[in-house]
């Protein structure tokens, strides 16, 4: 797993609206990636709308907040438009499908495959800062 002091990998990733993003593209501002087990779960659903609650104040203080999970563009798509809480949400979504991040940050689950429950702060230069790392059967509380 990639720890503090570590740089953030150069990832490109979709997002439900079809745009491409990676975390490199985010140099000069803070950034927060967060990882979640699965879309369409309850406990995962209310972890992204806690984050989506702060994502305001991430941005007050120059941060990018974004999330994501193994699961493709489609399947975010299709639970933000079932999940009234989900469907505006106001930071970055991305489908980490093959897991290139995921694998490369250190986070996935090796018994189910999927990502554990994982967050990354990285710094303006795209230096990660800070790390926690949850199973997917805990959850917790952006």
């Amino acid at each position: 797993m990639l720890q503090q002091g570590d740089p953030v990998p150069d990832v490109a990733m979709e997002g439900p609206e079809g745009k491409t993003i990676n975390p490199r593209d985010f140099r000069g501002q803070k950034l927060v990636i967060y990882f979640y087990p699965k879309d369409f779960t309850a406990v995962c659903g209310s972890e992204v709308a806690g984050f989506d609650r702060l994502s305001k104040a991430f941005a007050d203080r120059n941060a990018v907040l974004m999330g994501g999970s193994t699961d493709n563009e489609h399947s975010k798509l299709g639970w933000r438009r079932e999940s009234p809480e989900l469907s505006h949400l106001a930071h970055f979504s991305f489908a980490d499908e093959t897991g290139s991040l995921l694998d490369q940050l250190g986070v996935r689950d090796k018994e189910k495959g999927i990502a554990m429950r994982a967050t990354f702060v990285v710094d303006p230069d795209n230096v990660i800062r800070h790390v926690t790392v949850n199973g997917i059967f805990v959850g917790r509380n952006p």
